[in-house]
């Protein structure tokens, strides 16, 4: 049987114009997953009668399908995946669980 290539790249948020965190996607499928820190997406503060909500930018995540299975030959770049997820609003994004640790996610 032969083995399915699962890959995990793990980036600087501030290295790509969507913030990627983390994304992940496996040899023979169409899904990427990713995780990225997504500006003004969970409320700190409720709006009032005289000010609005507060939002601030959090870990998130979601998957996004790719045209075709992904393979050695079509394997996307980090640049194709960052113009995809700049398109994506914040519908589309979950919060993420998580703990900061030594000045980054885990």
């Amino acid at each position: 049987m032969a083995s399915t290539k699962h890959k995990t790249i793990e980036l600087d948020p501030s290295s790509t114009q969507s913030k990627i965190h983390k994304l992940e996607y496996v040899y023979g499928e169409d899904l990427i997953h990713i995780q990225a820190i997504v500006d003004d997406i969970q409320q700190v503060r409720p709006q009032t009668y005289l000010d609005p909500a507060e939002y601030k930018p959090a870990l998130c995540y979601t998957s996004i399908l790719w045209d075709e299975d992904i393979n050695k030959d079509n394997e996307p770049t980090i640049e194709d995946i960052d113009k995809m997820v700049l398109r994506l609003d914040h519908s589309s994004w979950k919060l993420a669980e998580y703990t900061l640790c030594d000045g980054g996610y885990c």
